[in-house]
């Protein structure tokens, strides 16, 4: 009997917790689900507290975590092969990696201030080591981007080839040759 409302006493607590609501807001012409939304509490108090987006196979696509303004996103080329994840962290903070459509690692892109405009950019040899990186910036519209401080090339072997300087895109001063004897 001690077991018996012990178990009760739990199944209670747990139950008495803010209730958890699943709709399916978004379906493709097949039928099958395109967004899962998740809400918390009740009428008023009710919150959407996660976002859950799928491709037309079920496969996850995106999610975000509305409460934590936490996520992620990924894109496929036309073969099936993935073009980027991308990855959203706290406030401003998101990384994507991008691939070519044979599934080679082709660069990444990390921006740890949207307000700033200007991001790391990051570009791979195939086998994976790193071609270049530098900072790029972008008007507030995302539509133009061009290169914006100092950019660095390597050679296959991870050693640094060379360094130049970039304002608004244009060469400035002289590049600089590394003797990687």
């Amino acid at each position: 009997m001690k077991k018996l409302l012990t178990l009760i006493s739990i199944l209670l607590i747990i139950s008495c917790g803010d209730k958890v609501r699943e709709e399916i807001t978004e379906r493709y012409d097949d039928g099958s689900k395109m967004l899962l939304v998740k809400y918390k509490g009740e009428g008023s108090d009710e919150v959407v507290t996660e976002r859950v987006y799928y491709d037309i196979k079920g496969d996850t696509i995106r999610y975000d975590n509305v409460l934590k303004k936490t996520g992620f996103r990924k894109s496929f080329h036309s073969n099936g092969n993935l073009q980027y994840v991308g990855e959203h962290f706290e406030e401003d903070i998101i990384k994507m990696v991008f691939y070519d459509d044979t599934g080679v690692k082709q660069s990444m892109l990390k921006i740890s201030d949207l307000s700033k405009l200007e991001y790391l950019q990051t570009y791979f040899y195939d086998d994976g080591n790193i071609s270049s990186e530098g900072f790029i910036k972008t008007n507030e519209q995302h539509s133009e981007i061009i290169k914006n401080g100092e950019w660095i090339e390597y050679n296959k072997d991870g050693s640094k080839r060379s360094k130049q300087n970039y304002i608004n895109d244009k060469k400035t001063g002289k590049k600089t040759y590394f003797d990687n004897k």
